[in-house]
């Protein structure tokens, strides 16, 4: 059936490999070949675009600028004027006529003619002379009465003059008296009807369909354009055309923008800076791109025709080089026939030593060793049989609730005297009745996820009603070739109640260890309570500071038996929670609410070897602090840090820490140094770092600084050291302590 299946003529089925791999090779070359005809288009129209945006915005540019100095001319030109009128304290009729007709300068630059307003907004001089200006008021136009107010010169918003009933804009310049008072304002017309400075923009397109346009931005009035339907044209209002308010907005671009008519156009915009107005010049995409889009559609008829030679050359290709691998598939059809007869699978032919070839003669070395395979098979059955008989482990395999398989282990740990006292026995016949539910879901579980779960405990009964607890662990297996449940069982009898007795005698030391902490934590608060209750009675300031000083080291050592019998744990303290205890009680012992403390502790677990000389070095350090830099009730900040060394090691016990006390107070002595001090305290803190290894620095100076660079050690780490300390190796001097600060 395979073999006339092959040898079909004609077109090969989808089925075959030979058809498959045809379609998806050429699926793959067609793909790729129009992706990049597609990426290469687009690529190039971004650049086009790119280069088109970039050429037409210094057009824009360029023409921007010349509007902005012929505007910038303009306004000088006005403003000379100005200065020449100002000076009188009002404005005389006569005399601005007299000025203006000496000016004819500024009918060469403004072609609408110049007017003199007064400060009343009354015209009071023009020239050239036209009827019906002089002796009008323009207050109504918001750009001269915003000039008469604010002196500010600007250039007036493009409308349809009255007088000239053309659309004119008018350059507005403030004339100042010898106060500095505005006294009238004059006004140089453009009358946008006649040649001027705009014939760049109005005589002359951009391209052979677009169109240059002047915008003012703040009135959104196209005031002028080659286009002359879009003279005087109001633009959409803010938030009708969000395209343009972009453009808008934007002050120096170029996009693409959709007009209101559907149009897409190459929009290019730039300011000019004296007017408030835009230079823009728009140019249909059509006529833009058409150069590209020729190119692009040149680009796809090629994509096209390559993608048929491509295909036409793959297919040939494939149906040579797959050919010996289809005669190879019909001489498999009849081995697989014959091998189903019984006798031996003859070896395939090779018809070429290429990689085909080579997978062809593999698969002979794997029909060459198939026989020796089955062989090997069947010895490896009878040995994994043998190895489950004689194997000290209890192994059961069940399937639907019934015993299929036990072997002698098994059938010794529930007390019977063969097999066949268990095999076909219900299996929740030797399970407690307590674990039957827990039982059969276990068994659904190994059933539905087919693998091997974690062992679990629970607990047998023999065969003569005896209890045993026992650690099970199943699995899935293939048995007499059907699914089957394999159960691993193991007796953890002996196990467990050694466990229960570790765990008592764990909870008895717990328990021991708790009140140890307890009593020494109130032992110390008792010396504590004598030496506060001595160094009231004492008479001399020297011994009640002593008292005082050795109730602050008690109260340290107190503070850490108090943490350890309220967390529980005894191999290792919370160092910053310690530290951050002991110098809030250290401060509040000193009585001195100007002093502020601020405290930034990291959290590092250490050993109480390590615990202790911290807590005591710290309760020195903020000690001293209050005696010697903060004297006679100065206010200022002590500052405690516990933080790890910057650039150490990730791990807590494997970088090193930095434990930092800081003043603000009086600071220290610039000849200031620990091995020259003779303060007990100074002196203390000093062994102190030594005994846990640490490095301690003070400085820099004169800033009262104590920083202790030191390395955490792990319970197990400081029971391996040699002769370790527990207490101060050092006794203090037996003179007085001389003033540290």
């Amino acid at each position: 059936m395979l073999e006339s299946h092959l040898s079909r003529p004609g077109f090969l089925p989808l089925r075959t490999l030979n058809a498959r791999l045809t379609l998806v090779t050429l699926a793959l070359v067609v793909l790729s070949i129009w992706t990049l005809a597609i990426y290469v288009g687009r690529i190039v129209h971004d650049d086009v675009q790119a280069l088109l945006s970039e050429q037409q915005y210094r057009s824009v540019g360029l023409l921007a600028a010349e509007i902005n100095d012929q505007l910038g001319t303009r306004f000088a030109a006005l403003e000379a004027v100005a200065r020449e009128a100002g000076g009188a304290r009002d404005a005389d009729p006569v005399e601005a006529q007299s000025l203006l007709d000496q000016r004819p300068v500024l009918l060469s630059l403004f072609n609408g003619g110049v007017v003199f307003i007064a400060k009343d907004g009354r015209a009071i001089a023009d020239a050239p002379p036209l009827p019906g200006r002089v002796g009008s008021n323009y207050l109504r136009n918001t750009d001269v009465a915003d000039c008469l107010n604010d002196g500010r010169s600007r250039v007036g918003r493009a409308v349809m003059g009255r007088i000239l009933k053309t659309p004119v804009f008018g350059l507005i310049v403030a004339v100042r008296d010898g106060g500095g008072q505005v006294q009238g304002v004059l006004v140089g017309l453009i009358n946008m009807a006649k040649p001027s400075f705009l014939d760049r923009i109005t005589a002359h397109g951009f391209g052979q369909t677009g169109h240059f346009f002047l915008v003012s931005i703040k009135h959104r009035l196209s005031i002028t354009s080659s286009d002359p339907g879009r003279v005087m044209q109001t633009l959409a209002p803010l938030g009708e055309d969000p395209a343009l308010d972009r453009l808008l907005a934007g002050q120096h671009s170029s996009l693409v923008y959709t007009n209101p008519a559907g149009q897409e156009a190459l929009v290019s915009l730039t300011t000019v800076p004296l007017a408030g107005w835009a230079v823009a010049a728009s140019l249909p995409t059509e006529e833009a791109f058409a150069p590209l889009h020729a190119m692009q559609r040149r680009m796809l008829w090629a994509a096209l025709g390559l993608s048929l030679l491509a295909a036409g050359l793959m297919w040939w290709l494939l149906q040579h080089q797959l050919a010996p691998l289809v005669q190879a598939a019909k001489h498999l059809a009849v081995a697989a026939a014959t091998s189903s007869t019984g006798l031996p699978m003859q070896p395939l032919p090779i018809k070429r030593p290429d990689e085909i070839g080579l997978l062809i003669a593999g698969f002979n070395l794997l029909l060459a060793e198939l026989g020796e395979r089955e062989l090997a098979l069947a010895d490896s059955e009878a040995r994994y049989r043998a190895m489950i008989e004689q194997s000290p482990e209890p192994i059961a395999v069940h399937r639907a609730g019934r015993l299929l398989f036990a072997n002698p282990a098994l059938v010794k740990l529930l007390g019977g005297q063969s097999a066949q006292d268990l095999v076909g026995q219900p299996v929740l016949k030797f399970i407690h009745p307590d674990e039957h539910s827990q039982v059969l879901a276990r068994v659904a579980q190994v059933a539905e996820g087919g693998l091997r779960l974690i062992p679990l405990e629970s607990r047998y009964l023999k065969l003569d009603g005896s209890v045993i607890d026992v650690e099970v662990q199943g699995a899935m297996i293939e048995f007499d070739g059907a699914p089957a449940n394999l159960a691993l069982v193991h007796d953890i009898t002996e196990r467990k109640q050694s466990r229960l007795a570790l765990q008592a005698a764990l909870q008895e030391k717990t328990v021991l260890l708790n009140e140890v902490h307890h009593r020494v934590k109130n032992n110390l608060q008792v010396v504590s309570s004598l030496m506060r209750l001595e160094a009231a009675r004492g008479a001399e300031d020297r011994t009640r500071q002593v008292l005082t000083d050795m109730q602050g080291r008690l109260r340290a050592m107190g503070m850490l038996h108090e943490s350890l019998y309220r967390s529980g744990l005894f191999a290792s303290v919370n160092l910053g929670a310690y530290l951050k205890d002991v110098a809030v009680q250290a401060c509040r012992s000193q009585g001195s609410p100007a002093v502020r403390l601020h405290l930034d502790m990291g959290c590092l677990q250490v050993s109480l070897d390590q615990a202790t000389p911290c807590g005591l070095l710290v309760n020195e350090l903020i000690t001293n602090a209050y005696k010697h830099g903060f004297v006679g009730g100065r206010a200022g900040v002590l500052k405690l840090s516990l933080q790890p060394q910057a650039g150490s090691e990730q791990t807590d016990t494997a970088r090193q820490w930095c434990l930092r006390v800081q003043d603000d107070g009086i600071g220290l002595p610039q000849d200031f140094t620990l091995a020259g001090t003779s303060s007990l305290g100074l002196q203390l803190v000093g062994d102190l770092a030594r005994q846990i290894g640490g490095v301690l620095t003070v400085g820099p100076l004169p800033l009262a600084a104590f920083e202790l660079r030191f390395m955490p050690q792990t319970t197990a780490q400081t029971t391996a050291q040699t002769a370790p300390q527990n207490s101060l190796s050092t006794s203090p001097p037996t003179e007085a302590p001389k003033d540290e600060s």
